[in-house]
């Protein structure tokens, strides 16, 4: 039975992906293992840390900090880059790099759609900008999407960001 064009291309396509993606493999030898380097997580613990973000044991649902900060390539960036929450915890966004404004896209599981930071009252240099908020008890599992403008001190430009990492829902949620 011949073979129709689209069958042809078809097989022509994947035969291609297939031979470009063996050409393109090469061997990558395993990370040489030092006793001086440290997980990415105990990195983000020391920032936590610095910054005065470790959760606290004092509130009802320890409150989980993101931080956001502009990297070297002048991008915003983000720690965690995604956030497991359970219904009713307390969010934290944190940056030292300037005041920050988020807005959030679509479904709000907060009482707000929109909210500015504010200079921490425990941070002496008032460098360090917060903003908090409660996700109700009554919200449902899911991804909940937000934007982030920040204006960076002296600077004559804002950098958005209106696709941020989610907060993540989810009633099974550490």
């Amino acid at each position: 039975m011949p073979a129709t064009w689209k069958q042809l291309f078809y097989q022509f396509a994947a035969g291609a992906w297939l031979c470009l993606g063996c050409a393109m493999t090469k061997e990558i030898a395993p990370p040489k293992e030092t006793s001086a380097t440290s997980t990415f997580q105990e990195e983000v613990e020391k920032l936590r840390k610095a910054l005065g973000e470790a959760p606290s044991t004092e509130d009802r649902v320890n409150p989980e900090s993101v931080i956001i900060g502009i990297s070297k390539a002048r991008n915003l960036t983000y720690v965690p880059s995604e956030l497991l929450v359970k219904a009713g915890a307390k969010v934290r966004w944190v940056s030292v790099d300037g005041e920050f404004t988020l807005w959030m896209v679509g479904v709000s599981p907060f009482d707000f759609v929109a909210i500015k930071s504010h200079a921490d009252p425990n941070d002496p240099t008032k460098r360090k900008q917060i903003a908090e908020a409660r996700i109700s008890d009554t919200t449902r599992k899911g991804r909940y999407r937000y934007a982030v403008m920040l204006e960076r001190p002296g600077e004559s430009m804002y950098y958005l960001d209106p696709t941020c990492p989610p907060i993540i829902v989810d009633t099974k949620a550490q």
